[in-house]
């Protein structure tokens, strides 16, 4: 049997920042912000993603779509 890693030898996983139009937005500071019935963009699905984790342990609905761009509005409902 293969030995298996040790907590030690597990790699920290790195955070990336979410990003918007390249610029770095806080998603907590973006939904609660942002008004229902306006929108908000983010760069990939992974961004979109988080952002949707973030709603739910708010407790904030949201819509998403991918726009002509390739990245992904947010509505807030």
């Amino acid at each position: 049997m293969s030995k298996l890693p040790t907590y030690e030898e597990k790699p920290i996983p790195t955070r990336v920042p979410v990003t918007s139009f390249g610029e770095i937005i806080d998603p907590r500071l973006a939904l609660t912000q942002c008004k229902i019935g306006f929108s908000f963009v983010v760069d990939t699905h992974k961004f979109r993603q988080r952002v949707i984790g973030y709603a739910r342990r708010l407790g904030i609905e949201v819509r998403t779509a991918k726009n002509g761009t390739g990245r992904f509005d947010i509505w807030r409902i």
